[in-house]
Formats: C-alpha cells, structure tokens, sequence
C-alpha cells in the first residue's frame, strides 16, 4: 500500500517491557473518512432520600395527600460521580498490492490483535495482562526483573492524522474483516481492521487539551 501523507494517517505505537528490555512497534492504518467522539460525567442525588421505612413512607403518603412533598429543592442537587474515559471506535483500512505488502499487513494486523491478549510469564503459567501498567513499568524493570522475575506492561499511543493523539491507551476490541480480493496465491489483499480502545483514565481539562495537536 502506497505510503500516504501523515495527515490521512490512524498511526499506533506501542512500547512493550520484556525481560530483554523495551520493545518499540509502529504501524498506521488509513484514517476512516469520520471519527466520532464523545465526553460524558455521571451525576446522582445522593441527598434525595430513598426508602426511608414505613415512617417515611407515611410521611410522604400524608404530604401528598396535602399537595405537597417531604423533599426540598435542595436534596435534588446533582453531585457530581465521576466522568467516563473516552471510548472511541475507528476503522481501519489495509491492503497489499503483493505478497510482501501481505506479508507486512497480515504483521500489522497480528500486532494489534496481540495488544488485546495477555502475555505469558515464562514457564510459571501465569499470565501477563495487555495494556500498560499504573506506574508505566517502573515495578516491572527496576524491582521485579532484579529479582529475577518478569511482569511486563505495553504502552500504546494512538495518534489520528495530524489533529488527535491518545497516549497510554487500553485497546478494547480487534475485529479484522477479510475482504475475498484475493491474490494469485489465494490470500486476501485487503482487511478492514474495526479497532475500539478507551483512555486508561478519566481526562481532565488539561488531558484533553493536550490530545489535540
């Protein structure tokens, strides 16, 4: 696929710890003609009383026979819960215009599908989780490898042509779909990669203003 300019570019890298020190990947898909995006907070009214037993209950079965309530406008005011991260979906597009442009995307794709599962640690049988880790593998590289063990973590950095860039994210969802234009050798020549991740925490004002370029 013919290289095209940075702004028509969805470019992943990542930086994954292993035992033998950090690993750097990069790969970029073709920017999908939209991208939908979305903030949203979460509020409740935790003054509000609910239930409150029989007592209340009579309280507020008495109140209404007058016409009126038990609550005031104060106990309706919204606290503020929490903000979501932001979740984003984008496809991606791949195709190869020979057997090593295949070689190279059938990598790719492989790649991305691999942030979405966990690693193993060595021969224990336990499992090394995808995504990064909370304190960017400082843990896993200055204590755990000391001693011999290993418990890697993979930072991933997505960035949306030249307008949008997403640092330490957590991919959710790799769903590659195989268009049958196929080679002479039989392989597909073109796979549209749908890719869902989410920010690893909630932004703040200033997170967000950094995401733009």
């Amino acid at each position: 696929m013919v290289n095209p300019d940075e702004k028509f570019k969805v470019v992943i890298t990542s930086q994954r710890h292993t035992k033998n020190g950090l690993v750097n990947t990069s790969l970029w898909g073709l920017l999908p003609d939209r991208v939908d995006m979305e903030v949203s907070s979460e509020w409740d009214t935790p003054l509000a009383p609910s239930g409150g037993g029989p007592l209340f209950t009579a309280i507020r079965l008495v109140a209404s026979e007058l016409g009126a309530s038990p609550y005031s406008k104060f106990m309706t005011v919204a606290l503020w819960a929490g903000s979501a991260p932001i979740q984003m979906t984008i496809p991606l597009e791949f195709s190869a215009d020979n057997e090593q442009e295949h070689t190279q995307m059938l990598t790719n794709i492989k790649t991305l599908m691999k942030m979405t599962l966990p690693g193993e640690i060595g021969d224990s049988g336990m499992l090394s989780p995808p995504g990064p880790t909370p304190d960017n593998g400082w843990l896993a590289g200055n204590f755990f490898n000391k001693i011999g063990a290993f418990f890697g973590g993979e930072d991933i950095n997505i960035s949306l042509g030249n307008f949008l860039e997403f640092k330490k994210v957590v991919i959710l969802r790799v769903a590659p779909s195989w268009h049958m234009t196929l080679a002479r050798n039989g392989k597909p020549m073109r796979c549209t990669v749908l890719i869902q991740f989410r920010t690893y925490n909630t932004p703040t004002k200033n997170d967000l203003d950094a995401m733009f370029k």
